[in-house]
């Protein structure tokens, strides 16, 4: 299993699955991996796992 620490950023960008089709607005987040190795996510959509903590999620990424 591979583990990440990811922080969020204020970069969206368009990303276009593959040709012809809509683009998806994703948020860029950075972080490393568990060896050191820098990596650059897209992440088009997050949910919290528990529905009662949807609301506190939701307020953390406006924060941002």
């Amino acid at each position: 299993m591979m583990k990440i620490t990811l922080e969020s950023t204020r970069r969206l960008v368009d990303f276009q699955v593959k040709r012809g089709s809509k683009p998806i607005k994703c948020r860029i987040w950075e972080g490393r991996s568990e060896s050191g190795i820098l990596v650059q996510v897209l992440i088009p959509y997050i949910t919290a796992i528990e529905q009662r903590a949807q609301k506190d999620l939701e307020e953390e990424l406006r924060d941002i």
